[in-house]
């Protein structure tokens, strides 16, 4: 499972802050809006660690050998 807690709070030169990018919500697409909508939970840290605390009791505890192999 990946570390969810490692986010970085700190930027280093040539990145772009999350909060900065701007997104067309009159586009017909829906992935401006989900967009939106993951940059809404990334800015408020409370948000972000409840509900990364919710998919950490919905993964199945069986399945810690499926999908791509990481470093320990």
């Amino acid at each position: 499972m990946r570390k969810v807690i490692g986010i970085e709070a700190q930027m280093e030169f040539g990145q772009t802050d999350i909060s900065a990018i701007r997104f067309d919500l009159r586009c017909r697409d829906e992935i401006p809006q989900l967009l939106r909508g993951l940059q809404y939970m990334y800015e408020r840290p409370h948000i972000r660690k409840e509900v990364f605390r919710i998919l950490e009791e919905e993964v199945p505890k069986g399945s810690i050998r499926n999908g791509r192999p990481g470093t320990k």
